[in-house]
């Protein structure tokens, strides 16, 4: 995971009205936020936490981030896997995914509206499908057809035109999904992709896998849990 060096852009409580209402506009541009701080953890979004592994798991991993962030998409490429595999699916940890958009972004609320549209069980597929399209989506954007692009990429999870609009204009989504950037910035968080472990912000230096694994071994041995090799 890597931090960009251009100073954060982020959708504020202030700015997230206006994207709200805007979001169905022609769409373009990339950008992406740096470095983060923080401390605490942020209250649950209204229309609920979306998480991956066991409600009961001993402990939690939260992941602010954003659908439109080059080093968001890394991490998930190149790190979250491994520690689904290892933590998440044997039920050692609950993987939290709290929605931060970033420049540009119209797209990042557009796509989060498209997953929180999907429910509980669809929410990581339609992420996942953000993730892996990212640079398409943005070349699309370039051109004036993200939102083109966007259902496109969507259509195999059962989305088409009128889906997509309606998800992107429903006000109670665009309530939670700024909500939880509230509660992400009341906690600290300044930039994506923000990991916090049971409430404490994860250090930069503990961001890479071997970082994020000692960390969460360290949670879990507080537990009496040991992870085996």
């Amino acid at each position: 995971m890597r931090a960009v060096s251009a100073p954060p852009s982020l959708l504020t409580r202030r700015a997230l009205g206006a994207v709200a209402g805007a979001v169905l506009l022609a769409l373009a541009g990339c950008g992406q936020a740096g470095s983060a701080a923080g401390t605490a953890q942020a209250a649950e979004p209204a229309l609920g936490e979306v998480f991956q592994g066991e409600a009961t798991a001993p402990v939690t991993l939260i992941e602010y981030a954003s659908v439109t962030c080059g080093a968001c998409k890394s991490f998930h490429d190149q790190i979250l896997p491994t520690i689904k595999a290892r933590y998440v699916l044997p039920g050692h940890v609950k993987f939290v995914f709290r929605e931060f958009p970033t420049p540009p972004v119209e797209i990042a609320m557009a796509g989060f509206a498209a997953a929180r549209c999907a429910g509980p069980d669809g929410y990581f597929d339609v992420v996942d499908t953000l993730f892996a399209q990212q640079a398409a989506i943005f070349e699309a954007a370039r051109a004036g057809q993200a939102n083109e692009k966007l259902v496109e990429v969507l259509t195999p999870l059962g989305f088409n035109k009128a889906r997509f609009e309606g998800c992107v204009g429903n006000e109670e989504i665009l309530r939670t999904i700024s909500q939880t950037v509230r509660g992400g910035e009341d906690a600290g968080v300044a930039s994506t992709p923000t990991l916090f472990i049971d409430g404490q912000l994860v250090a930069r230096e503990q961001t890479s896998l071997n970082g994020l694994q000692a960390a969460l071994d360290a949670a879990l041995l507080t537990k009496g849990i040991t992870v085996g090799p």
